[in-house]
C-alpha cells in the first residue's frame, strides 16, 4: 500500500527522482566518512552506510560502536545504529527520508567526528 500510494502521489518520475536523490545523499556519506577516516565496510549502491574506525582495537569495537552510536540518538539531530557484519559491530547509517540534504551528512559527520574524539579522550588505550 506503501509504494501503491507514494505512486499514486508522485508518479514514476517522482518516485525516481526521490531514490535517486536518497541514493546520491548515500554517495556524499561514503565520501564524507572516508574523508574524516572512518572505514566503509559494506559495498552497494544502496544508501545504507555500514562503517567503523579501523584504528580502534577490535576487542572495544562493541563500546565504541554502542558509546557512538548512543552520542548521535542524544543529540536528537540523526539517527544511526549498531549493526552486526562477520560478528564484527559496526555503525550504520541508511538514508531514507527523501528530504535527507547535504547539510544533514555534514552534520552527522561532525557528530561522528565528536563523538569519536570524545571516546578516545575517556579510553585513549582504544587505538591499535
Amino acid at each position: 500500500m506503501k509504494v501503491y500510494l507514494s505512486l499514486v502521489t508522485a508518479g514514476w518520475e517522482g518516485y525516481r527522482s526521490m531514490v535517486q536523490h536518497q541514493t546520491e545523499i548515500g554517495n556524499r556519506l561514503r565520501r564524507e566518512l572516508a574523508c574524516s577516516n572512518w572505514k566503509v565496510v559494506n559495498d552497494t549502491i544502496l544508501p545504507v552506510i555500514c562503517f567503523t574506525d579501523s584504528n580502534i582495537q577490535s576487542k572495544i569495537q562493541s563500546n565504541f560502536a554502542s558509546f557512538i552510536c548512543q552520542e548521535i540518538l542524544r543529540s536528537g539531530q540523526a539517527w544511526i545504529s549498531v549493526y552486526e557484519i562477520n560478528k564484527a559491530p559496526v555503525l550504520r547509517a541508511c538514508i531514507t527520508n527523501y528530504d535527507s540534504t547535504e547539510e544533514d551528512i555534514m552534520v552527522l559527520i561532525e557528530l561522528l567526528n565528536g563523538a569519536r574524539a570524545e571516546y578516545l579522550k575517556r579510553h585513549p588505550i582504544g587505538l591499535s
